[in-house]
């Protein structure tokens, strides 16, 4: 497996991440701000919409690597 780095933010160009998934950086900086903004209780939100981007960010490298749609099966139990 091959594995694309991210080059750094100082250059004009946007990298593919940032290209294709802009949510993770924004989730990713609301994340690490709200602690020096004393709004601690915000954490859990940003930290589970960054969680959910970052699941996107894999289901989509999964689809390139297979072709496949990765699908989630409901199990019932009574």
């Amino acid at each position: 497996l091959f594995y694309q780095g991210l080059a750094g933010l100082a250059t004009t160009d946007p990298n593919w991440l940032l290209t294709s998934h802009p949510d993770v950086y924004l989730f990713g900086a609301r994340l690490a701000a709200e602690p020096y903004l004393h709004n601690d209780e915000r954490i859990p939100v940003w930290k589970a919409r960054l969680d959910e981007a970052l699941r996107e960010v894999n289901i989509s490298g999964s689809r390139k690597q297979t072709g496949a749609t990765p699908t989630m099966k409901a199990s019932r139990r009574f």
